[in-house]
C-alpha cells in the first residue's frame, strides 16, 4: 500500500498548483523573448498587432493544453478495469509459462516423455491461462515425475501441484472415446512458444 501512496504522490506533484505555475512561468519568459526579438526595428504600430496576436496563441496554448491533459486523464481513468485485467492476466500467463519452462528442463535433463493437454494452447490463443495445467507424463517416468513434482511444489491432492502457485496436475494416461492410453513419442507434436519447444498432446 506504501507504494500506491508514493505513486499517488508523485500524481499530485504533477496535477498541483506548483506545476501549473511554472508552465505559466516558462509560457511568460518565452513570450517576453519574442517581444524583444519581434519588436526590435519595427515600426510603433506593430506592437499593438504583436500584443494582439500574443492574446489570440495564448488563448489556444492554454485551450490545447488543457484539453490535450484532460483527455489523457479521462482515457486513463476510462480503460482503467480493462488494464489492470489485462496486467494481471499478462503477468498470470508469465508466470504459468515460466512453470512450464522449468518443469521442461528439468524433464528434458532426465529423458522424460511428457507432453501438455493442448488446452493450454487453445487458452493462451485467447489471452487466458486454464485453471490447472495438465501434463502427461509416460508411465514408465511416473514415480520420478512425482518425485521432481514433490522437490518442485506442494502437493494438493495425489496429481495435482502447487509450483509459484500455479496448479499443474500430472497424468500419466488420456483417453479417446473413452479408452485409456499411455503416452508414446507417437502422441506428441512440438509447439514453439516463447522460442521454446513445447511437447504437444495429439491423440
Amino acid at each position: 500500500m506504501s507504494s500506491d501512496i508514493k505513486e499517488i504522490s508523485k500524481l499530485k506533484e504533477l496535477l498541483c498548483r506548483k506545476k501549473v505555475s511554472k508552465i505559466k512561468s516558462k509560457y511568460y519568459k518565452a513570450e517576453k523573448k519574442i517581444y524583444k526579438k519581434y519588436i526590435r526595428d519595427k515600426e510603433e504600430d506593430s506592437e499593438f498587432l504583436l500584443k494582439s496576436s500574443f492574446i489570440e496563441f495564448r488563448k489556444r496554448y492554454f485551450n490545447n493544453l488543457y484539453t490535450t491533459i484532460n483527455n489523457i486523464v479521462d482515457n486513463s481513468i476510462g480503460n482503467l478495469e480493462s488494464d489492470m485485467l489485462e496486467y494481471i492476466s499478462e503477468r498470470d500467463r508469465y508466470r504459468t509459462f515460466e512453470v512450464i519452462s522449468l518443469i521442461k528442463s528439468i524433464f528434458d535433463r532426465n529423458h522424460i516423455i511428457w507432453a501438455l493437454y493442448d488446452e493450454y494452447i487453445e487458452c493462451r490463443k485467447d489471452g487466458k491461462c486454464p485453471e490447472t495445467i495438465i501434463i502427461v507424463v509416460g508411465q514408465e517416468y511416473r514415480n520420478i515425475a512425482l518425485n521432481i513434482f514433490n522437490v518442485l511444489g506442494e502437493r494438493v491432492n495425489n496429481v495435482v501441484f502447487l509450483i509459484n502457485n500455479i496448479k499443474v496436475q500430472l497424468a500419466f494416461t488420456f483417453e479417446i472415446e473413452n479408452n485409456t492410453y499411455y503416452l508414446t513419442n507417437n502422441n506428441i507434436k512440438y509447439c514453439i512458444l516463447e522460442d521454446e519447444r513445447i511437447p504437444i498432446l495429439t491423440p
